[in-house]
């Protein structure tokens, strides 16, 4: 009854729960902390950007929780990233997003995985020599050497 006019001031001094995990060929895979709207494209940057040698802006994967059931779908971020105007993507707090390697890193990896350890290291070495009777001038050795791994 003393007070006539109540002023509150509140300050949020942090967001539960409002964070976004990034993962796949980015830079620093973790998780980010979600103050306000956040598009996949600026997760990925704020993860480091995607590794140009490994990860592709193609078939970025997102998975959300919707009413206790994990769904997910694929999103596109070339066009976006190649400065295309586009309709962003926002993530929802709690969200994955996953960026896929590149086709041919995965082939790469499953040649090393299932061949390269398999096979003994056989090089090829080529000498160039002035003046030799063939026309290339070019001798070959092979080294069967096997190394220890």
């Amino acid at each position: 009854e003393h007070i006539h006019q109540l002023d509150i001031t509140v300050i949020v001094q942090s967001f539960a729960n409002r964070r976004v995990y990034i993962g796949g060929a980015v830079s620093a895979p973790g998780s980010i902390p979600m103050p306000g709207r956040l598009t996949a494209l600026e997760a990925i940057m704020l993860a480091g950007g995607v590794t140009f040698s490994n990860g592709t802006f193609k078939n970025i994967v997102i998975i959300r929780n919707r009413n206790g059931k994990w769904v997910g779908g694929k999103l596109d971020l070339k066009k976006a990233f190649d400065g295309e105007n586009t309709k962003p993507f926002y993530l929802a707090p709690q969200d994955i997003v996953y960026v896929p390697e590149k086709r041919i890193v995965r082939i790469n990896r499953w040649i090393d995985q299932n061949i390269n350890r398999i096979l003994p290291n056989v090089g090829f070495a080529y000498t160039i020599v002035p003046g030799a009777p063939n026309t290339l001038g070019i001798t070959t050795s092979i080294n069967t050497a096997t190394s220890t791994q």
